[in-house]
C-alpha cells in the first residue's frame, strides 16, 4: 500500500517537472508566480544571493568552457569570464590588451625634458623645461623654472578683463584698459607655449622663452551677490537677475521651488503643470520619453508597446482609451489588485502606469 502511494507521488512530481520544463521558464525565490514573459530564468530575493562556481587560479586555468563561461576566482577575489581564448578579469576595467588598446606615455627625464612614447613604441624627446607656480597666500605668486631664478608676480585685479576663444587655436585677452593680446597656442612661433588654469579664476600663459602672463578673470568687484536661495538667470537686458518668489533653491533640504519660495518637496510648484498630450490609434502603438498623457482612439484591437521598465525607473504614463478599443499592454503590468496582466479588462478605460524599475504597475 505504502509503495503504491510513493509511486503515485513520484509520478505526480515528475509530471510537474515536465510541465515546468515545457514552459521553458523558471522562477526561483520570492513571488514564484510572477515572471517576465521574456525571462528564461529569474531569481528574486531580498535576503539571498546567487553564488557562482568558486575556484582558485590553478583550478580556473584547467577549465576550458564555452565562450561566456563565468567563475568566481577566490585567489583574485573577482569574477572572470571566458572570451573563447582566455579568462578575463572583470575587476580590471583598464585591461587594454583585452580591447586591443596600446598605451602612450609621457615621462619626465628630470633634466628639463620629457620622453613621449607613442602607440608604436616610437620615442620623441620634448625639450620642455619643468616649472612650478606657487600661491604665496599674500596676493602674489612665485614662478620657478628649472635652472632659472624664481620670479614673483603680483596678482593685480583685472576688473574688466576678458579671455575669448577665437576657435582657431588662439585666445584674445583684453585688459581693463581695452588693450588686446593675441595668445596663440598653435602658431609655429609659440612651439612650447602653454595656457594653464590656476583654479582661482586666473590663467597663466607661458611662451617658449618661459615668460609668463597672469590673466586674471576673477575679482571681488565682479562677484554677483544675491539673496539666499537665488537662482540667477539672464533678464531681458541680458543682465543676471534673481526672483526668489518665482525660482528658489533650498540648499539645506535640496528642494526646488517654482513660483514658490518655501518648497517643502524636491520640486514644489505654485501653479499648474503641463505635460505632453498625444492622440494615437492603430494596431501597434509605441510610446517613449516624449509622451505622457496618451489618448487611444479608433476601434478594434490595439497593442501598446512600453519602454523597458528597468530603463525608465519612476516614469509614468496616463493612458485613456475609447471603450471600443480592446487594448493589450505588450510588456504586461501589475493591476491595482497586484495581478499581472497584458489585456486591459473591459470597462477599464483609464490607466495610470508607473515603472518601479522591474515592471509597470497600475497606480490609479
Amino acid at each position: 500500500m505504502i509503495a503504491r502511494v510513493l509511486q503515485s507521488s513520484l509520478s505526480i512530481l515528475i509530471f510537474c517537472c515536465f510541465i515546468s520544463i515545457g514552459r521553458a521558464q523558471i522562477k526561483i525565490g520570492d513571488s514564484p508566480s510572477i515572471i517576465n514573459n521574456s525571462s528564461l530564468l529569474e531569481l528574486e530575493s531580498t535576503g539571498k544571493v546567487l553564488v557562482i562556481t568558486r575556484v582558485s587560479n590553478e583550478e580556473m586555468m584547467a577549465i576550458t568552457p564555452l565562450t561566456g563561461g563565468m567563475v568566481y576566482n577566490s585567489d583574485e577575489n573577482c569574477i572572470f569570464y571566458f572570451n573563447g581564448a582566455n579568462w578575463v578579469n572583470l575587476c580590471n576595467a583598464t585591461n587594454l590588451e583585452e580591447f586591443n588598446e596600446t598605451i602612450t606615455s609621457l615621462i619626465s627625464n628630470a633634466d628639463g625634458t620629457f620622453t613621449y612614447t607613442n602607440e608604436e613604441g616610437t620615442q620623441t624627446i620634448l625639450p620642455v623645461k619643468e616649472s612650478s607656480l606657487v600661491n604665496n597666500n599674500d596676493g602674489t605668486y612665485t614662478f620657478t623654472r628649472v635652472g632659472e631664478n624664481p620670479v614673483i608676480f603680483n596678482g593685480a585685479p583685472e576688473t574688466t578683463s576678458t579671455l575669448i576663444d577665437n576657435l582657431d587655436g588662439s585666445y584674445t585677452y583684453t585688459n581693463e584698459l581695452g588693450e588686446e593680446t593675441l595668445v596663440s597656442l598653435n602658431s609655429t612661433e609659440e612651439t612650447t607655449s602653454t595656457l594653464e588654469e590656476n583654479q582661482d579664476g586666473s590663467y597663466t600663459y607661458t611662451n617658449e622663452e618661459g615668460q609668463e602672463t597672469i590673466i586674471n578673470l576673477s575679482n571681488s568687484n565682479n562677484m554677483v551677490l544675491g539673496e539666499t536661495g537665488s537662482i540667477f538667470f539672464a533678464g531681458s537686458d541680458g543682465v543676471l537677475t534673481e526672483n526668489n518668489n518665482n525660482l528658489f533653491w533650498d540648499n539645506v533640504n535640496n528642494n526646488l521651488g517654482v513660483n514658490n519660495s518655501t518648497p517643502n518637496s524636491t520640486l514644489s510648484v505654485g501653479g499648474s503643470i503641463a505635460t505632453q498630450v498625444s492622440f494615437i490609434s492603430g494596431a501597434d502603438l509605441g510610446v517613449n520619453e516624449t509622451n505622457h498623457t496618451i489618448f487611444i482612439g479608433g476601434t478594434g484591437s490595439s497593442r501598446l508597446f512600453l519602454p523597458l521598465a528597468s530603463a525608465v525607473v519612476g516614469r509614468m504614463y496616463i493612458i485613456k482609451k475609447k471603450p471600443s478599443v480592446e487594448l493589450t499592454i505588450v510588456a504586461s503590468y501589475l493591476d491595482s489588485d497586484n495581478v499581472n496582466r497584458q489585456l486591459v479588462p473591459a470597462g477599464v478605460n483609464v490607466l495610470w502606469l508607473q515603472s518601479n524599475g522591474f515592471i509597470w504597475e497600475q497606480v490609479n
